[in-house]
């Protein structure tokens, strides 16, 4: 038992060792890519140079009419599709539902009779609402 212990100990101090040694070595080695990537880096961004756009009256008329282009084209589409969103709202493609078993037929009747509701001209199956407005 008492060798056991000791040979225990004994691997648990090389252990120990181990893990500093490693330690040192992963410090070492971030601090060397720090250094290195901090150089680089800073190399890098001072050899990039800005793209500069002169600041003369024909590029900047050019410039302008380019975006002002691009917000006319987005415009128009905007518009177009308002257009299209009023006309649905507006006017419905398809008013008329097909009459099935989910509906009640006491209470269709009740609409067709009241004049709430409208049967298709070729299809009884269909209704519709009457319009309210004039």
């Amino acid at each position: 038992y008492e060798n056991h212990k000791r040979e225990s100990l004994n691997q648990q101090d090389i252990d120990c060792t181990t893990d500093v040694e490693d330690t040192r070595e992963a410090e070492e080695e971030l601090t060397k890519e720090v250094k290195y990537l901090t150089t680089t880096g800073i190399s890098q961004w001072q050899k990039e140079t800005p793209k500069l756009i002169p600041l003369n009256e024909d590029v900047l008329v050019t410039l302008g009419k380019e975006e002002f282009q691009n917000l006319r084209h987005d415009l128009e589409m905007v518009l177009s599709r308002i257009i299209h969103i009023n006309r649905l709202f507006g006017i419905p493609h398809d008013p008329y539902v097909k009459i099935s078993d989910y509906f009640w037929p006491p209470y269709n009747e009740l609409l067709l009779l009241k004049g709430i509701a409208l049967r298709h001209l070729e299809d009884s199956i269909q209704i519709r609402l009457e319009f309210f407005y004039e």
